[in-house]
């Protein structure tokens, strides 16, 4: 019996479908599992190829005043924000690195700090490019909070630095800092609701053109 294989780019934008003969179907199989694996793998391999920089030494080049200016960081403490620089992942970013995948696993989100992420949205086979996310801005917070895989693909527009705020972290700023985690928190839902307001106002302006 024959037996089809998949085989799809890293956007899922195109997928090909291969007819296999019995007799290499065996050998195919021995040889999925490791390729499944290396996929699921990816989103590792790519935070491996990313420079991490030293939050310290970050808050020193640019000073605590720069991170202030964060929409995302709006009114949080100078002790909180070097909190998240110091234990938190800042990565740094050169044009055209991935900073997730559509698929990928997602337990953090990311604060732009320097630069622009374009995010690439897909759906039904399609991968379309939403905006560009800047200085300030958070980006897969949503996907964190209602605990989904990520559904688009983001990578850096120019050379990039962006802070990787885990739900573990996010819980520890809870924890240790209530009052700046609810800051943190009112900055997100801000964003969020901001980002629901234009969707909407899309949406009128497309059933008025149709």
């Amino acid at each position: 019996m024959e037996h089809h294989f998949s085989f799809a780019d890293s956007d899922r934008s195109s997928v090909v479908y291969v007819l296999v003969p019995p007799y290499l179907q065996d050998l195919l199989s021995i040889l999925y599992l490791p390729l499944r694996q290396s996929v699921l793998d990816c989103a590792s391999i790519r935070e491996l190829e990313m420079r991490t920089l030293i939050g310290s030494q970050l808050i020193e080049e640019f000073g605590i005043s720069y991170f202030k200016e964060c929409s995302t960081l709006g009114a949080v403490s100078e002790k909180a924000i070097k909190y998240l620089l110091d234990e938190g992942k800042v990565l740094q970013l050169e044009k055209g690195d991935f900073l997730f995948e559509y698929g990928d696993r997602c337990d953090c989100f990311y604060v732009v700090l320097k630069g622009a992420i374009p995010f690439f949205k897909y759906h039904e086979g399609r991968s379309t490019y939403i905006r560009d996310y800047v200085f300030g801005e958070e980006i897969g917070f949503v996907a964190m909070i209602g605990l989904h895989d990520r559904t688009g693909s983001a990578k850096a527009g120019q050379d990039s630095i962006v802070l990787e705020v885990s739900s573990t972290l996010f819980y520890e700023l809870h924890e240790i800092f209530p009052i700046d985690f609810g800051l943190l928190l009112l900055n997100l839902a801000r964003e969020m609701s901001r980002v629901i307001r234009i969707i909407s106002n899309k949406l009128v302006d497309y059933d008025i053109r149709n």
